[in-house]
């Protein structure tokens, strides 16, 4: 923080005060990163989720491994139990295997932890099923007025201490099949809002989530 290239002004950039805000792939490992650290407290996970065995059959972005291993391995079935099996490599490293450590029974010498998830219905790339996955296992409900009721995650009115779920309806729609969503692709959207970077700021400084949107959180992508 004394350096001089991290100075402005005369001051530090950096202050005592430190957070996390991973998007995509930093919203899904941040979810290890963030149970194992011992200096932060409060992260938010952009357009992320876990686990990669529910991903990737929704992503886009699979698309050429899957025809890969699809014609080694046929049979969706064997499929299935191929892409289940591995996630036991992927636990180590990417939210699912930390899930239970994350805002409660923290790991020995770190502290319980606050999320923060914001996520575009229509994410062609994570699939917001993971982000529901993720909210459920944190114990976290979505601030009133919500887009849509999500199974198993209550809505609460905000201001609201603890960890958060908001989704972004940018009238993109979803699949109910396993497979990504066909519409615009809204993965790269809500980092761009400005109610969701004054909803990040707050969260980060505070540990509160606050509805910054004008209503629910219905947009045009920027």
């Amino acid at each position: 923080a004394s350096a001089p290239e991290l100075q402005f002004d005369g001051k530090s950039v950096i202050g005592d005060d430190v957070g996390y805000y991973g998007i995509s792939q930093g919203g899904i490992i941040g979810g290890a990163y963030m149970a194992l650290s011992t200096d932060i407290e409060r992260g938010v996970f952009g357009v992320g989720g876990m686990p990669y065995s529910l991903l990737l059959d929704r992503s886009q972005d699979f698309g050429l491994f899957n025809d890969l291993m699809r014609s080694q391995f046929p049979d969706p079935r064997e499929f299935a139990l191929l892409v289940a099996g591995m996630q036991s490599a992927w636990d180590v490293g990417e939210g699912a295997g930390y899930a239970q450590v994350i805002t409660a029974n923290p790991l020995p010498g770190t502290p319980a932890k606050r999320i923060l998830m914001q996520v575009a219905i229509g994410d062609v790339q994570v699939s917001t099923l993971a982000a529901h996955i993720s909210a459920r296992a944190y114990g976290a409900p979505t601030i009133a007025p919500a887009v849509r009721p999500i199974w198993g995650v209550d809505e609460v009115s905000g201001p609201h201490e603890g960890s958060a779920l908001i989704e972004w309806d940018y009238g993109s729609p979803e699949p109910l099949e396993n497979v990504p969503p066909s519409g615009p692709d809204t993965h790269e959207c809500v980092r761009q809002e400005p109610a969701a970077q004054e909803q990040a700021d707050i969260f980060l400084r505070t540990g509160r989530v606050e509805q910054t949107c004008d209503g629910a959180c219905e947009s045009t992508c920027l």
